[in-house]
């Protein structure tokens, strides 16, 4: 029987012994949506060595031998926010797309939902908060104006005094009192977590499967690590990223039984790029909502993921390899802003740091944010062409933010880079 090759199912399971893949995949497994072409389970098999013996004559072949079961493979997933209106007083719970960007990058931290306080001082730039439990220098909130509900304004928080929350970006409306204040989902860059992933451990396994139901295509990725490679947002396209699936060993469709899965997977749709999308881009620690357009954006997201190579097997499951780690690579954000000026060249000159955040706007659960906190040109911008006008293209690679003594996290504080679902 053929089987078609376009269904595709993807799931994870965050390993509790490092190598080794869940007992049953449907009741320890997350099953989540995937982005259509991913994953391509061609490379998920063991390497095969060469025999390098001579032979007595010219035609003979020695038989191969199977080597380590060391490989890497590609999916994508969608980013579409925090998926549902989380509750007044209530923390916004955990994603499973967001589960595994934190797999990616380390961190993750999650707000509670509460009000502009009533009888509290509020501006464009500043809200006093009902409750302002969780929330300190350099975490996130999204702002919702009673009077044109449905668009949440994602903003970074600079400066706390008492439930007094300074924003980076001045917003487009005065807050009033009641006006909720959304959580948000904050995946930043935790070094202390991404330098081994023995400790934990923080491995996956992963389960991915081609041709449909019965189809016998299952394979199993044991001792995984997760890099998240690219960003794209593409105009009139729906969100997603890339990630590399990086695995120290594997089972193959001979030795994986069809998972007896319930319910539907997890996941919504990525949200549309395009449509009420916002980019900040302003002098580093001014609050000016200085709005750009901006197109063509390609972010590298430069976390990678360095496999511990060994010759030995301490853990089963973990061929050839004691861990992963992860080593110094650039941020980088590539993108053409229009119309041209020279205001880049002047800026490049003084070595002027920004500020960049691009933001989809929309109702609670659908909102995402890509922030970068301190970003400078890699080289002066360039002249371009794009729809018959000319452009400024920028190259600019992030920086972590300095130190800030007052954030009791500064991990999240200082990160290069901020992924933010609300």
């Amino acid at each position: 029987m053929t089987s078609p090759a376009n269904p595709r199912e993807w799931a994870f399971f965050q390993e509790t012994t490092a190598g080794s893949g869940p007992a049953d995949w449907a009741a320890s497994g997350t099953r989540v949506r995937v982005i259509e072409g991913t994953p391509d389970p061609a490379t998920i098999k063991p390497t095969s060595i060469d025999d390098p013996r001579a032979q007595e004559d010219i035609f003979t072949e020695n038989d191969q031998v199977i080597g380590l079961e060391n490989h890497e493979y590609g999916v994508s997933i969608p980013l579409c926010g925090a998926e549902v209106a989380t509750d007044v007083a209530t923390q916004v719970a955990a994603t499973s797309y967001a589960t595994i960007l934190e797999h990616c990058l380390g961190g993750m931290w999650r707000g509670t939902r509460t009000f502009c306080k009533v009888g509290g001082t509020h501006t464009a730039t500043q809200v006093e908060l009902n409750s302002s439990t969780g929330y300190d220098e350099g975490t996130f909130l999204a702002v919702e104006d009673a009077d044109d509900t449905g668009r949440l304004f994602i903003r970074r928080v600079t400066a706390v005094s008492g439930d007094q929350m300074t924003l980076d970006e001045a917003l487009p409306f005065t807050p009033a009192d009641n006006d909720v204040i959304w959580p948000c989902i904050d995946l930043y860059v935790d070094e202390s977590v991404l330098k081994d992933s023995l400790v934990g451990p923080k491995q996956f396994s992963t389960l991915s499967q081609t041709g449909g139901a019965a189809s016998g295509e299952y394979f199993e990725s044991n001792g995984c690590k997760i890099e998240l490679t690219r960003i794209v947002p593409v105009r009139n396209q729906l969100l997603a990223c890339e990630l590399t699936v990086k695995a120290a060993s594997l089972k193959d469709p001979t030795e994986v039984s069809e998972p007896s899965w319930s319910g539907d997977p997890d996941g919504l749709a990525g949200v549309p790029v395009g449509p009420d999308g916002k980019a900040f881009f302003q002098d580093y620690g001014t609050t000016t909502a200085s709005l750009v357009h901006v197109a063509d954006l390609n972010i590298d997201v430069g976390v990678p993921v360095v496999r511990h190579e060994t010759n030995t097997e301490v853990t089963a499951g973990m061929q050839g390899t004691r861990g992963y780690g992860t080593q110094p690579a650039r941020t980088m954000l590539n993108f053409t802003q229009s119309p041209w000026s020279s205001d880049g060249i002047t800026d490049y000159k003084a070595g002027t740091k920004k500020v960049f955040r691009w933001q989809k706007v929309g109702a609670a659960g659908q909102c995402v944010a890509l922030h970068f906190s301190r970003v400078e040109w890699l080289e002066e911008q360039s002249r371009g062409e794009k729809n018959a006008i000319s452009t400024n293209v920028h190259q600019l690679k992030a920086h972590k933010d300095t130190t800030n003594a007052a954030a009791s996290s500064s991990e999240q504080w200082r990160s290069k880079i901020h992924i933010v679902l609300a």
